[in-house]
């Protein structure tokens, strides 16, 4: 899962680096080696986080958005 998170930070940064103010996107460079180095982030697959919500009754569990590390999935209970 190494290259797979290496892969989503730089997805991070290059969006960071996108934004449209320059002066913060360079305040907010730093912030992915932040997640990164903090043990309390621990990664899951979408898979994984989807099928839990499924398992505690949640229906029409989908992913309406994906990009790099963010999501954003919900269901119906």
């Amino acid at each position: 899962q190494g290259q797979t998170d290496e892969f989503h930070l730089a997805l991070w940064r290059e969006w960071i680096n996108a934004h449209p103010n320059k002066e913060m996107g360079r305040k907010l460079m730093g912030i992915p080696d932040q997640y990164k180095e903090n043990p309390d982030n621990i990664t899951d697959t979408l898979e994984s986080q989807l099928h839990a919500l499924t398992e505690i009754g949640f229906k029409d569990v989908d992913c309406h958005f994906k990009y790099g590390i963010f999501a954003l999935f919900a269901g119906r209970k």
